[in-house]
């Protein structure tokens, strides 16, 4: 289902959102890609970009997951939309999960936010990862804290399973995080919620009736 291209991504009751950055990447590779992430569990709604929603209209703050397809040139740090880099770079500052398959693993690599991390990278681009800081391994799906990387686009499902499981953590840690800032807005800390004692005493007062000073 397409999204209105003259707006942005609109929050819905489906699933988690998670966009698909397609550029270079045929119809049928998103398709097939956008079917497998819609068959898991958790009932995931995806969004193409451009294809979807223009690069313009997408934001990490908006969106919960991003997963990065391989894109042959596309991918590379000379041929890479400048906006689509900012798109990786604002996921991976605010920790939320990416998934890069296959050679999509460039884009990582051209938004230098691999330095550190451990990517499951195609052998032919383990030369260029290492260079960019990055710790290639020849490990068929890679987990680095919310960051998942594929050697191929055959170990997509388990990367779906993975991906599951990190959007469906960080959706838990979201709300518990929503209940603590709730409960610090009602009850500040040097104004905390009345206990069983000051109740009994504001009843027990009440029920005196007024004071002397009232009567006078």
């Amino acid at each position: 289902m397409s999204l209105d291209k003259s707006a942005p991504a609109q929050a819905t009751p489906d699933g988690a959102k998670v966009a698909i950055v397609a550029t270079g990447a045929s119809e049928a590779v998103v398709a097939a890609v956008g079917k497998t992430l819609r068959g898991g569990k958790s009932g995931l709604r995806v969004i193409a970009i451009p294809n979807d929603v223009p690069i313009d209209h997408a934001h990490s703050a908006e969106l919960d997951a991003l997963v990065i397809l391989p894109a042959g040139n596309a991918g590379s740090s000379q041929q890479a939309d400048a906006k689509v880099l900012q798109l990786v770079r604002e996921f991976m500052l605010a920790e939320k999960p990416v998934v890069a398959i296959a050679s999509g693993v460039m884009l990582l690599v051209a938004a230098d936010v691999v330095a550190g991390r451990r990517i499951a990278a195609p052998s032919e681009l383990a030369e260029k990862v290492s260079g960019a800081g990055a710790d290639p391994t020849d490990r068929n799906i890679e987990i680095d804290e919310k960051l998942i990387t594929v050697q191929s686009e055959g170990d997509l499902a388990a990367a779906v399973r993975e991906l599951e499981r990190v959007v469906g953590e960080s959706g838990r840690l979201e709300a518990e995080r929503a209940v603590d800032q709730f409960s610090e807005q009602s009850f500040p800390a040097s104004d905390p919620p009345p206990g069983p004692s000051a109740i009994g005493a504001s009843r027990r007062k009440q029920a005196d009736g007024p004071t002397d000073k009232t009567r006078q």
